[in-house]
């Protein structure tokens, strides 16, 4: 292992990545691998971290740019050779990026390093002075992956080009082996990516199958982690999912709200199954149409105490197509709410909140509850304060609300 260490590091320094240090900052290194089995070294910046300004540059949102994909026929996916490593650090500030490695050195790295809490904004922040006029337009950057897409085998090759032309004039060296050229589906951000739609990379998903029961909260947050990424894509997450999250300690926000009682871990059946029911969802999971603006959508909503789902749809081409899923658990004031009223914060939540790009400035759409006395709420004078909040809040959207029973909703 010394070895293989030693010369990666030599590696590193003969491409200019890093050199010898004289810094009195030093962080610890951990070695993996990549996917490949090469050796990849990550230096721990934890503490370096804690102490730095934060850079607040926003990354896009990544159903953004997936609902942005909507009549393209033909995607390229673009990933750049070792990205952050092609873009330098200033002089001043290399110092603070120090690591030793035992024996084999201390060094400090005059590219971008991973781990620096700063480093994504910054590589985004590149990439998008780099592309400025292209991006959103014929493609979307985020990070160092690039997605360029089109209608047409002719606009393809052309966009592809400029494409080219911008990565040369920047400087940019891209990854061959990783990109995909002028495809009817390509993997983009851990999604497959079509001209029907968008569903979870079934490569990404093929680990749910064998992932092994947690042992720890440490195992189990990042099974929800990954989970939580796709779950636009499973109906009544946090129904299914309720399960698992109480099992958790309390986060530092929940922490600062007043004391909360202490979680023991006890894995039992009922987690057991919550566990293998995602499980079974993820791998299962429905391809997702992009949303048509020019159609009018549909709402399904289900309130319970155990917390609120709704299904986005569309009936596109004479079919009725999900667009997305989205559920959410409740407060502990909200589980004291009676079936209406929570239907009614169903209602506010998926129009005024989750969904509200979908829906701001939609053509009317149809809200459909399987709670009866819901369907007068729009006209009725007997609200208390907080519903007529929430009835000031919806005013701004067009819609109307359709009773269908429970066994049809």
């Amino acid at each position: 292992m010394f070895e293989e260490v030693r010369d990666h590091l030599r590696q590193l320094e003969a491409c200019g990545v890093i050199r010898p240090s004289k810094s009195h900052y030093s962080s610890p290194v951990v070695c993996c691998r990549k996917k490949d089995g090469k050796l990849r070294l990550r230096v721990d910046y934890r503490l370096l971290n804690s102490r730095t300004r934060k850079d607040n540059y926003c990354l896009p949102r990544v159903d953004e740019i997936l609902d942005s994909l909507r009549g393209a026929k033909y995607f390229s996916r673009l990933d750049l050779k070792s990205g952050y490593h092609q873009i330098s650090i200033r002089e001043d500030h290399k110092p603070y990026t120090a690591f030793t490695v035992g024996p084999l050195g201390f060094w400090e790295h005059n590219r971008l390093a991973f781990g620096l809490c700063n480093s994504p904004g910054t590589f985004q922040r590149v990439m998008e002075d780099c592309f400025s006029d292209l991006n959103l337009r014929i493609m979307y950057v985020y990070i160092d992956d690039i997605i360029i897409f089109s209608e047409t085998s002719e606009e393809h090759l052309k966009r592809l080009s400029l494409v080219f032309q911008r990565l040369r004039d920047c400087g940019l060296k891209l990854s061959l082996q990783k990109c995909a050229f002028a495809q009817s589906q390509v993997s983009f951000l851990g999604h497959l990516i079509s001209a029907d739609g968008v569903r979870p990379d079934p490569e990404k998903i093929a680990k749910v199958r064998d992932w092994p029961s947690p042992q720890n909260p440490k195992e189990l947050r990042s099974f929800l982690g990954f989970a939580g990424y796709y779950r636009k894509s499973v109906e009544k997450y946090s129904e299914i999912a309720r399960p698992l999250n109480s099992l958790l300690p309390p986060t530092r926000k929940k922490m600062d709200k007043g004391p909360s009682k202490v979680t023991k871990w006890e894995w039992e059946d009922k987690h057991e199954q919550s566990f293998q029911c995602l499980k079974n969802l993820l791998c299962a999971a429905p391809l997702l149409a992009y949303a048509d603006f020019t159609k009018p959508f549909e709402l399904h909503i289900d309130a319970s105490t155990v917390g609120l789902g709704v299904v986005l749809y569309q009936v596109i081409d004479g079919a009725k197509k999900v667009i997305a899923y989205a559920s959410r658990s409740l407060s502990k004031s909200e589980e004291r709410y009676p079936a209406h009223k929570l239907e009614f914060l169903c209602i506010k939540w998926s129009v005024c909140e989750k969904f509200n790009d979908y829906l701001w400035g939609a053509p009317k759409f149809l809200v459909r509850t399987d709670n009866n006395p819901l369907t007068y709420v729009l006209t009725t004078a007997k609200l208390d304060a907080t519903g007529h909040r929430w009835l000031a809040a919806l005013a701004a959207f067009d819609f109307e609300i359709e009773y269908t029973p429970g066994v049809s909703n």
